[in-house]
């Protein structure tokens, strides 16, 4: 669990759920956009932003 800004994230399940990724790297501005999300996101809901630079999630949008 992080407990400070400087402390490691361990993930210990494997699996790092969507909430979880907006909230300990997204807000956090911690992206360096490498697209690693993307890539092993096991639904295939990511989607990368050229503009922003940042990845998404495109169905996050149809809810709002």
């Amino acid at each position: 669990m992080l407990k400070n800004d400087t402390e490691i994230y361990t993930i210990t399940s494997g699996i790092l759920p969507y909430q979880e990724l907006v909230d300990l790297v997204w807000q956090k501005n911690l992206c360096s956009g490498c697209r690693g999300c993307i890539a092993v996101c096991l639904a295939g809901t990511l989607g990368y932003d050229h503009k922003a630079g940042r990845p998404y999630a495109p169905w996050m949008q149809k809810l709002h």
